[in-house]
Order: C-alpha cells, then structure tokens, then sequence
C-alpha cells in the first residue's frame, strides 16, 4: 500500500511493505521479525524501543553485531538531546530537519535510525546525505556532500577524513553521525572521532 511518510518536514511517497510476522522481548528493546520485503531486508529500528529485522537476520552469524549496531540507534532515540550535544561539542556536527533552500529534497533516502532530522550538517560547511541512486533502492544509496558556502555539491573534505577515519579506512556509513557513531560502537575504531565517542560513552 503506498503511504505518505513523514521525514521531518518533508513528505515522500514509498511503498509499506513491512508485516510484523513475531515479536521477541529482549532487555532492551524488543525485536520485531519482519518480512524480507520490509525495508530490503535492512534492520532499523521504528522507535524508543523496537528494532526490526528479518527472520535470516535473526538467525545469521551476524546476528549479535547487527543487535549492538540498532542498540545504538535505540540509545539515540531515547536520548537525543544528549546525543546531538556531543555531536555538536565533540564532532562538529549540527543535525537538522529540514536542508538549505536551494537544495532539492526529492532524492534524500529515507533511514528510520535518523528520522527527524536527517541533515547533518558538518562545521557548518558541508551537509551529508543519502541520495538514491537510478534504481531508487535503499542498498543503492548513496551518500553526497554539499557545500553551503560554495554552494556545489564536493568531495569528501580532506579534513573530515582525517577526523573519522584511520589507518584501517573510513566509516561505511558515513551519511549521518547516528550510522557513524553505531559503527564505531559496533566495529570498534581508532579515528580520532572515535576515541572522543568512546570516552564519552564510559
């Protein structure tokens, strides 16, 4: 059924095709086992307290790594504020709901773990996103830096890489400080982000 979605104060027309087959109560959180159609079969959460996932998610070897990933975004849902203080503080990072005029919202790429405020905004220069690409898939995204002061999209900046990423390489999911922080905790990190993440987490 096609549904309108609200993502921060925008709407985008997509598919729902997720169906909630079980749930599963845990000590935080509680897992909802999904369809494989639900979100190309990419675990998220919805929100404070549910994380969604499929039922070959579930009984994967990559199980215990995905659960402490979506543990992050439910970390970050339950306390925002906090959240979005050490981004500012520690990561430069300013998130907002909504880009700047003269950038077109038509292509973003929806992501449950950052609804609300998509937009990252990064020294208040470069704003990352996720942008779909010609198949318009979720798996197919891809992330794009725009220069608010140049007012062009750029490459990553020289200066942002070498504040998140390490001699082991940079955050995969790089489009959002939600997936970047989530992919620290869960793979571990030596960039100099992360070791400001880690010791604020202690």
């Amino acid at each position: 059924m096609a549904i309108l979605c609200c993502i921060g104060w925008m709407y985008i027309t997509h598919r729902d095709e997720c169906r909630i087959l079980r749930t599963i109560p845990t000590d935080n959180g509680t897992i909802e086992i999904v369809n494989e159609e639900c979100q190309e079969a990419l675990p998220h959460t919805t929100t404070r307290n549910i994380i969604r996932m499929t039922e070959s998610v579930w009984n994967s070897g990559r199980y215990d790594e995905i659960l402490k990933h979506e543990r992050v975004h439910l970390d970050q849902k339950r306390k925002p504020r906090e959240w979005e203080e050490f981004y500012r503080t520690a990561w430069n990072y300013e998130l907002l709901s909504a880009p700047p005029p003269e950038l077109s919202i038509a292509d973003i790429r929806p992501n449950p773990d950052t609804k609300g405020k998509p937009w990252a905004l990064w020294r208040g220069q470069y704003i990352f996103f996720p942008t779909y690409g010609p198949e318009r898939t979720l798996r197919g995204a891809e992330v794009r830096v725009w220069d608010v002061v140049a007012k062009q999209f750029v490459k990553i900046p020289p200066e942002w890489r070498t504040e998140f990423c390490s001699n082991a390489g940079c955050p995969s999911q790089y489009e959002h400080p939600h997936e970047i922080a989530a992919e620290y905790v869960t793979k571990g990190h030596t960039s100099p982000s992360a070791l400001k993440l880690f010791q604020w987490l202690k």
